[in-house]
């Protein structure tokens, strides 16, 4: 996964990092640090089912 692209995506679909953070039981400041270094597991697992369920198809595609 491309997170700093899930996060992108996310925001597009009109997702604040705080929204994000609040959606996945973390600080915003974690969501932040996303933008170089991976996430552990159980977030990116959040991750990845939020950006599902709040991008269309194509992003997920480019996502992966």
């Amino acid at each position: 996964m491309h997170w700093p692209t899930i996060i992108s995506d996310l925001k597009a679909a009109g997702l604040s990092q705080s929204q994000v953070a609040e959606k996945c039981g973390v600080a915003q400041a974690t969501i932040s640090d996303l933008e170089g270094r991976q996430p552990a597991y159980d977030l990116g697992a959040k991750l990845v089912a939020l950006h599902a369920e709040s991008c269309g198809p194509k992003q997920q595609q480019a996502a992966a």
